[in-house]
């Protein structure tokens, strides 16, 4: 069952990359120093486009792609349960001075939020990094890219295990896999088309193709 899906999940990323674009461009804060900057947190994703599982799952790629370049990346459901029980409102999220306050909440060193203002046929994003200390955007990108037309929905399942063949079978990749795909499972119905799913992750890869490591 495994290998079927890793298989079918594969035929999607070669089927997209024949017809499919994205870019992606970022800007780093002149003589801002990354190295005092250790732990992070992905704030809920806003924008129109995708549904609540959707943007979940943008969460998860932005933080995974983090977790790569040696940052230490709050995990969602402690950033949920962190603002909630502090009561903190979602609306505050959406500025840079909100960002840098529920920052110090998560006691993190800076935070970033996305905004997803379209996501099917044409995929668009934006982020940006805010250093919590200090209230500053220190990093900002976008990127778009186009799936080439819809090619028919995916579950949570389909999308965990083709996370985890995406990322070579290793055990990181299989973990995230299943995080992934138990956030869009756990919405009724389903989120992404195989083709959404594989062109957020490249736009997003190449959004933060600029982005410090550790």
């Amino acid at each position: 069952m495994r290998t079927r899906l890793a298989v079918g999940f594969l035929a999607t990323v070669a089927l997209c990359a024949a017809g499919c674009r994205a870019s992606g461009e970022s800007v780093v804060k002149p003589g801002y120093d990354f190295g005092k900057v250790k732990r992070l947190a992905v704030l809920e994703v806003q924008g129109a486009g995708g549904d609540r599982a959707g943007r979940e799952f943008v969460a998860d790629l932005f933080g995974f792609e983090l977790l790569s370049r040696g940052y230490d990346v709050l995990e969602r459901t402690q950033i949920k349960s962190i603002l909630a029980e502090q009561e903190f409102a979602a609306s505050k999220l959406t500025t840079a001075a909100g960002a840098a306050e529920a920052g110090k909440l998560l006691n993190v060193d800076a935070a970033m939020i996305v905004n997803i203002p379209e996501c099917g046929a044409k995929i668009a994003l934006t982020s940006k990094l805010v250093d919590v200390e200090s209230g500053m955007v220190v990093w900002s990108a976008t990127g778009s890219g186009t799936t080439g037309g819809p090619l028919g929905a995916i579950t949570g399942g389909v999308v965990g295990a083709g996370t985890g063949a995406a990322l070579g079978g290793s055990r990181s990749g299989r973990i995230f896999g299943g995080a992934a795909g138990g956030a869009l499972g756990a919405v009724a119905g389903t989120a992404l088309t195989p083709a959404e799913d594989t062109q957020l992750r490249k736009v997003i890869k190449e959004m933060l193709k600029g982005f410090p490591s550790r």
